[in-house]
């Protein structure tokens, strides 16, 4: 299968394409305003016992939430115990960016990603992902990788790590200790509010797409490739390229206009004829799926199962071209066999689990509609364009 990655540039706006074979699966926000991984001297603006949390100034008068029961501070300043007061310096990672009346949210569960490994500071344990199914792979893994297991910090496998040779693997976890505790000496001796690390959003979004299965990154601006080019793994990589066809530009090329048309569009239409209507509230996104022009003859309840379990695969494709989150609620066709329920709610959670954002099928409300939850993470595509 070819995988591709488009980068390009829309008015202000830096998105990038995940092309599978020639479907669209994804579409990234790659603007610089995006702080999710920075990391920052942050300090201590106000706790808030009754929900167990404290707001953290980090970034040019930017608050954050910090979850208490989450965390585990890495303070910067002289302690005598370990509660967190007002005027605390905290070393805080953005995991969330700033969206609609939500702040930042903010973590000392330091993370960084790589080719092979997530290092994750104050979650301990070797961790394996789920895409690795080979229990005879998982258990060599752990056992090679037994001298990591700490009480201070842990790391997640990737699913890079089956080709991978162990001496790589540990060269890279090596690298993630080290570099953590150089940002902490940083941090140390940097004023409150300033940024210790980070990378911009298209080259953390480059850098990802090449540890990946993606066998090319196709760019067509040069400022832009010079940038990623800059990064010696992703130049070692030889995966990236620039796109210089003045005849023929790269959106006409992969039919970019015509793909953010669709994803921005109300309106989407399955094969079968039947489609889906996708609204957007304050608090939940909203799906609804329509029988249209599909025929009815024949036996109702397979004719409906067969249409809700069509729209269930466009509904995931759409949900991550589109980057919603949060709560989603989708109306699928009535359906009176309890057991395409099931099927139906199995299907929904096998193709969620291909997402690289979190999302779980919570179930069926007792009117009959699906809730589904996914992380919050960048905003909405519609967001993004017309911010």
């Amino acid at each position: 299968m070819s995988r591709k990655l488009i980068i390009t540039k829309y008015n202000e706006n830096i998105l990038a394409f995940r092309f599978d074979e020639n479907t669209a699966t994804d579409i990234y926000s790659c603007n610089d305003e995006s702080l999710i991984g920075n990391i920052y001297v942050g300090v201590v603006s106000d706790v808030v016992n009754n929900i167990n949390a404290a707001f953290i100034t980090f970034k040019n008068g930017c608050k954050g939430y910090y979850p208490l029961n989450d965390n585990k501070p890495i303070y910067l300043n002289k302690k005598n115990n370990e509660k967190i007061c007002q005027g605390d310096r905290i070393l805080v990672q953005v995991t969330s960016d700033k969206i609609k009346t939500k702040d930042y949210t903010l973590s000392s569960n330091i993370s960084f990603r790589g080719k092979y490994v997530v290092y994750t500071h104050n979650i301990p344990g070797i961790n394996i992902s789920k895409k690795i199914s080979d229990n005879q792979k998982r258990n060599e893994l752990k056992s090679l990788l037994e001298d990591y297991n700490n009480d201070e910090y842990g790391f997640i496998l990737r699913t890079s790590c089956i080709n991978a040779s162990i001496d790589a693997i540990k060269e890279e976890m090596n690298y993630f200790i080290e570099l953590f505790s150089k940002v902490v000496e940083s941090a140390f001796h940097a004023r409150v509010c300033n940024f210790i690390y980070g990378e911009s959003s298209v080259l953390k979004r480059a850098k990802d797409a090449c540890y990946k299965l993606i066998d090319e990154i196709i760019v067509d601006d040069e400022d832009i490739y010079e940038e990623l080019m800059q990064d010696e793994e992703i130049k070692q990589s030889e995966k990236v390229r620039l796109y210089s066809d003045a005849s023929y530009s790269l959106k006409k090329l992969y039919s970019l206009d015509t793909v953010l048309k669709d994803t921005m569009s109300k309106r989407v239409w399955l094969k079968s004829g039947a489609y889906l209507i996708i609204e957007h509230t304050e608090a939940l996104h909203v799906i609804d799926v329509n029988t249209g022009k599909i025929s009815h003859k024949g036996d109702k309840e397979q004719i409906f199962f067969k249409t809700n379990m069509e729209a269930a695969s466009k509904i995931c494709n759409e949900i991550r071209k589109r980057n919603l989150s949060g709560i989603i609620i989708i109306d699928f066709i009535n359906m009176k066999n309890k057991e395409h329920y099931t099927e139906l709610s199995v299907k929904m959670q096998k193709l969620l689990d291909n997402d690289e954002i979190s999302s779980t099928v919570v179930g069926f409300t007792n009117l009959g509609l699906m809730e589904v939850t996914r992380k919050r993470v960048n905003k909405p595509l519609f967001e993004v364009l017309n911010s």
